[in-house]
């Protein structure tokens, strides 16, 4: 289970990002790299602790791609915690492309 998405924000805007989704409801600890950012509960759900891992790759300067996926724990929670915590904090950053209609 994994998401990739594509933005021009700076690498430390992402992490500060994904930190931010990981501090809804104080469930999560946060570990973090120059490009790597661990997002790991602390409580045990269905399958042991939920842990989500972002891995940050520069494409070119100012062009990131940022790959998110399910390192461990229940893929239901998994799901509920990108819906509800990561897209929404994540949501600013995302790039989109304009085409004409």
């Amino acid at each position: 289970m994994e998401m990739r998405f594509a933005t021009s924000r700076p690498a430390s805007s992402v992490i500060s990002s994904l930190e931010e989704a990981a501090k809804v409801g104080n469930k999560f600890d946060v570990r973090k790299s120059e490009c790597r950012v661990r997002i790991e509960g602390k409580q045990n759900g269905r399958k042991g602790k939920l842990a989500v891992e972002a891995e940050i790759f520069a494409v070119a300067p100012s062009f990131v791609v940022v790959e998110v996926k399910k390192d461990h724990g229940d893929t239901l929670e998994y799901n509920n915690f990108c819906s509800t915590a990561l897209r929404p904090a994540l949501k600013d950053i995302f790039w989109t492309s304009t085409t004409p209609a």
